[in-house]
């Protein structure tokens, strides 16, 4: 159904946008090691393709980067990487039945303790399909339906698996701006790994959601239980989440939030897409079960000409079944400003700390950097960037120091 949607879409409805470019970065340390520090050039032929088509019944879109990395020494093989993702949704019936198909491809780390080395990435590919539907009750009341199967598969690490995931909703709205939610949702995992326990996750909470001009407010509460296969013990225990949004001028604000959730491992790297030449660093060990708490605070303010955003997190992980217990506390101070009409300049500096329970592998990172957009000639960007990372570390966790400094040219083939 969907591929038949997707070439009925003529071309001239398509709005496409293709890139291409190089990226060339130095680096004092390629593999962000202790005592084996190389210097190399990276070399990365890049092309960025994406398609967007949108009608009162059909919405779809695809964003692709694909590059290559070229290193100059034999620390690491050369390597291509293919990240982005595609969706695509039917609304058979408008407001009431639609159908979805999605891709997602991220770059994530394999071991978050370890340095981001390429040895410590691999690539997590999502795809599957689902369906919602909605049935009026009462008044402006309705019943929601969704249901969701997908497929993830990994290129290094053995944890590919089949899910299964669907939530009822009866939504209570109060106006335009204020709603009343009762929810209830069903995952099933199933590993490809005889040796990774499958569980069920069953999950039900109470949330309140209000928006507004000024203040958006969202507020659940409830209680989630994981049953696990292969012996281990099931889990379970209050989760829920609070969060608050303050627009308190144009050019300021505010945001805090407060999420309690019992997790697998294997789903803790899906988080969106990055941004052109990052890599996410999300642990994706195998299939382990942890209870975690997640605060974060961020401010954004305009100041002059500068763009300034402050923020934070607090991450607490406990683990079900390994001595593995975590707490990440990060804060970032970034500053972005144009210095000429063509020309936009941003300076960052983030710091991480975080402490395992049981081990000794604690490590802190001190990151900053500074970076320059160049869009003199047209269709042509030119950015180039320098920073510094210094990692102190306990016991047998590597602690390293590198200076990178880069040069990249992007220019627009099609699109804007």
């Amino acid at each position: 159904m969907v591929l038949l949607m997707l070439l009925s879409i003529s071309t001239e409805a398509l709005d496409l946008t293709a890139q291409m470019g190089y990226e060339g970065e130095y680096t004092t340390n390629t593999a962000r090691s202790e005592n084996n520090e190389v210097d190399e050039w990276i070399h990365r032929p890049l092309i960025n393709a994406g398609l967007t088509h949108q009608t009162n019944s059909l919405q779809a879109s695809a964003n692709y980067s694909a590059r290559r990395e070229i290193h100059s020494e034999d620390v690491f093989d050369d390597r291509t990487f293919i990240t982005g993702g595609a969706s695509i949704t039917w609304q058979a019936l408008p407001q009431r039945l639609s159908f979805n198909a999605f891709n997602t491809r991220t770059e994530t780390s394999i071991n978050s303790a370890a340095p981001d080395n390429q040895d410590n990435r691999q690539v997590s590919d999502t795809t599957g399909a689902g369906v919602s539907l909605n049935v009026p009750s009462f008044g402006a009341q309705y019943l929601q339906l969704d249901a969701t199967f997908s497929r993830l598969d990994r290129d290094e690490t053995g944890s590919d698996s089949d899910r299964q995931s669907s939530n009822l909703a009866y939504v209570l709205p109060f106006n335009n701006v204020q709603s009343m939610r009762v929810n209830l949702g069903y995952s099933d995992i199933d590993f490809d790994n005889e040796f990774a326990p499958d569980f069920i996750s069953k999950n039900g909470n109470l949330q309140y959601v209000s928006t507004g001009s000024k203040l958006d407010i969202d507020v659940a509460a409830g209680f989630t239980r994981l049953e696990r296969s292969l012996g281990r013990d099931d889990v379970d225990g209050g989760t829920g989440n609070a969060s608050i949004v303050w627009r308190a001028t144009g050019t300021t604000s505010i945001s805090a939030s407060f999420r309690r959730s019992i997790n697998d491992n294997s789903l803790d790297t899906n988080r969106g897409l990055p941004s052109f030449g990052e890599q996410f660093t999300e642990d994706s060990a195998l299939n382990e079960v942890f209870t975690q708490n997640n605060t974060e605070l961020t401010f954004n303010t305009r100041l002059g000409h500068n763009e300034i955003s402050l923020s934070g997190y607090l991450r607490d992980k406990d683990y079900e079944d390994i001595p593995r217990d975590e707490l990440r506390k990060y804060v970032s101070f970034k500053v972005s400003r144009n210095l000429r009409p063509d020309i936009q300049g941003r300076v960052s500096v983030s710091g991480l700390k975080v402490d395992f329970d049981e081990s000794s592998s604690d490590y802190e990172e001190l990151r900053a950097m500074i970076s320059f957009d160049w869009k003199q000639i047209r269709n042509l960007t030119i950015t180039t960037s320098a920073g510094y990372t210094d990692r102190t570390a306990d016991g047998s966790t590597p602690e390293y120091d590198e200076v990178r400094a880069s040069i990249r040219f992007l220019y627009l083939l099609a699109g804007k």
